[in-house]
């Protein structure tokens, strides 16, 4: 009796051309250990799924970035992505305030040095303090936040001192899931319904 083979499915597929790319294999392995190191905290839910960050790395690709800041690293995949997609010798920093999360991410991180590719600065602790750290570096290409969001207003304060003119700036969640509009007092975001102030 003749084997049949299994046809791949449709998310398989995209993900061998998601990949496909010379070298990419080995990023696909660290952000899938990422993935399971947020699973392993129990922060898988709040993790940047492949589609958005594969659109956020177009977009740094497009734009030409060279070095980039990350708030809000968790285990690593997206600053990944982002390290990826930076032009030739650039330098990402990224920050994240949870001791295990760093922790983590530290581990994936040394793998990927090992690449010789991008490199990757991780600085643990609150980004907000930690900031200024790295304005000697600057002017910098752009930032992805995605941190504590009840001080998105002070990284986009910073960010407007320390970018360069026409920098990239992606904010992950900006609206808390709707809740931004909820006027209900209740609401779990209700004490972080600070964007209303943008207008």
């Amino acid at each position: 009796m003749r084997e049949i083979k299994q046809q791949p499915s449709p998310s398989e597929i995209y993900h061998q051309k998601l990949f496909q790319r010379e070298g990419f294999s080995d990023l696909e392995e660290l952000v899938q250990e990422s993935r399971r190191q947020s699973e392993t905290l129990g922060k898988l839910g709040i993790s940047m799924s492949h589609n958005e960050a594969r659109v956020m790395a177009t977009f740094i690709k497009a734009a030409r970035c060279q070095n980039f800041v990350e708030i809000g690293t968790l285990t690593g995949a997206t600053a990944l992505w982002i390290a990826d997609a930076l032009a030739p010798h650039g330098n990402l920093w990224t920050f994240e305030k949870d001791e295990r999360h760093s922790h983590a991410a530290g581990l994936i991180f040394n793998e990927y040095h090992r690449t010789g590719k991008t490199k990757i600065n991780l600085i643990q602790g609150d980004a907000v303090e930690k900031l200024p750290e790295i304005e000697k570096f600057g002017p910098f290409d752009g930032i992805f936040i995605d941190g504590n969001k009840a001080a998105y207003l002070k990284y986009l304060d910073w960010a407007e001192k320390n970018l360069k003119p026409g920098a990239l700036v992606i904010g992950d969640n900006v609206f808390l899931g709707g809740s931004v509009f909820n006027t209900e007092l209740d609401s779990k975001f209700s004490k972080k319904q600070i964007y209303r102030d943008w207008e």
